[in-house]
């Protein structure tokens, strides 16, 4: 099935669509986990995020994305940045621990991006997903007293994400096109923790975003295809 420039094919669309599907049920199913893994790394050292689902969470975090100007990949990878909680432990990971669970989990941003990957995401999406960490550590480093005010789950959990960052590390990432954005992906996820706020239909909210996160896998299969010539037609296998 061929896929023109402009125009996607009923096959490809459909694929994609299936994709999409995936993530929607995910959510749909995982979505009353209490955000950030209380039942993961114990319910005291998650003070004030309990009770918050991770439905509830992406949405919050993809309206501040949306309301801040965002465009749609970055309000995509708000909405999804928190994925890599919600993947099932690999089947290798069987004779996991408890504690070796806290720091499987603890890589979620990894977890996430590798699975979005996977699924046919743009690397700009995947960067933003895994920068949403990074900005953590960034801000540990820069912002005075920043540290302190993590949650004890936050903590825990940046011991292994790499830690706070090295004024070296910290250099290298203001030197990233999308710097300001994944500063903005961590200051949207802080924001997207009010407990009770009432959120309308909130499973339709989120599948309300199908055609924006279709966007994000079809504009990465015309990545770089500028002009229209033999390489413009693709075959879908």
């Amino acid at each position: 099935v061929d896929i023109v420039r402009g125009y996607i094919s009923v096959y490809s669309y459909d694929k994609m669509q299936s994709v999409v599907d995936k993530l929607v049920d995910m959510y749909e199913k995982g979505g009353e986990i209490v955000y950030a893994g209380s039942n993961q790394l114990g319910k005291d050292d998650l003070k004030g995020e309990a009770g918050l689902g991770f439905v509830a969470h992406a949405i919050q975090a993809a309206k501040n994305a949306r309301d801040s100007g965002a465009d749609e990949e970055v309000q995509v990878a708000a909405l999804l940045h928190d994925v890599g909680w919600l993947l099932p432990k690999p089947k290798s990971g069987k004779g996991l621990t408890s504690a070796d669970e806290k720091v499987f989990l603890a890589k979620h941003d990894t977890l996430g991006a590798n699975f979005l990957r996977s699924l046919g995401f743009s690397d700009r999406c995947v960067t933003l997903i895994l920068g949403h960490v990074q900005a953590k550590r960034y801000l540990c480093f820069k912002e005075k007293g920043y540290y302190e005010k993590l949650s004890e789950g936050s903590k825990f959990t940046l011991k292994h994400q790499g830690g706070i960052m090295t004024a070296e590390e910290a250099k290298a990432f203001e030197e990233h096109d999308d710097f300001k954005a994944m500063i903005q992906m961590r200051k949207w996820d802080e924001l997207s923790k009010i407990v009770g706020l009432k959120i309308t239909k909130p499973y339709d909210q989120f599948s309300g975003y199908r055609e924006m996160i279709t966007k994000s896998l079809r504009n990465d299969l015309w990545k770089h295809k500028e002009t229209f010539n033999a390489t413009s037609i693709v075959t879908s296998e």
